[in-house]
């Protein structure tokens, strides 16, 4: 199978966009949001040089806008990374 996480997760808010896709405390974003929200973002990335195999770096708390910018960053068949400070030296 020749399938990519942002296909499939495109062909869930095609079929359900009004269903929750995100819930976050008091914030909820249903599939056709998430799937725009991230769109945006990713021509963001795009205008701003960022492309396919590029790494981007995510330093957010959890929240809706981290998965968000994980899908847009997977739009643009780019990586996403996570950073954390949590993470140490060794």
């Amino acid at each position: 199978m020749n399938e990519h996480f942002a296909t499939t997760w495109e062909a869930v808010a095609d079929a359900y966009p009004v269903d929750i896709a995100v819930v976050h405390g008091p914030v909820l974003r249903t599939w056709r949001e998430f799937d725009e929200r991230a769109g945006r973002l990713a021509a963001a990335m795009t205008a701003g040089g960022v492309g396919p195999g590029d790494v981007v770096a995510i330093d957010l708390y959890n929240s809706a806008e981290y998965l968000e910018t994980f899908f847009a960053a997977l739009k643009i068949r780019a990586v996403p990374a996570n950073v954390n400070y949590r993470y140490l030296g060794e």
